[in-house]
């Protein structure tokens, strides 16, 4: 399956999730890839945001290098704003590589989550100081 199929059934499968009144947590699978997403209220510097979290992401291997994560990452910045997002949450960086990533993207790590990037989408609400 091509990178592009799997980057549109991501995006669709987290659309789908984000206009679902229910679950404030899911697993989305498809074609080789399975990712836990969350919408959460968290207090970076004791401010109050609403957060997307991406808390696990997991490509098969013939799908990793190929710029899934990268693509998706710019399309949420995009998109989020849309369904009244502060900010994007990403959990759990193991990876030296993906945490370097994410700081050049503008994520910024917090001391009271180890190991976690926020990125402030730039919208009408508040912003970190």
């Amino acid at each position: 399956m091509s990178t592009i199929r799997i980057q549109n059934q991501i995006q669709a499968k987290i659309i789908n999730f984000l206009v679902d009144e229910g679950p404030k947590n899911q697993w989305l699978q498809g074609s080789g890839f399975k990712i836990y997403v969350r919408k959460s209220k968290r207090c970076p510097n004791n401010i109050l945001v609403s957060c997307f979290d991406l808390a696990a992401i997991e490509f098969d291997e013939k799908l990793r290098e190929h710029g899934i994560l990268t693509e998706l990452l710019h399309w949420l910045i995009d998109e989020l704003t849309k369904y009244k997002f502060d900010a994007i949450f990403v959990e759990c960086v193991v990876s030296k590589r993906l945490g370097e990533f994410l700081e050049k993207s503008g994520f910024v790590a917090f001391p009271e989550y180890p190991n976690c990037y926020f990125f402030v989408l730039q919208n009408e609400t508040r912003v970190f100081d």
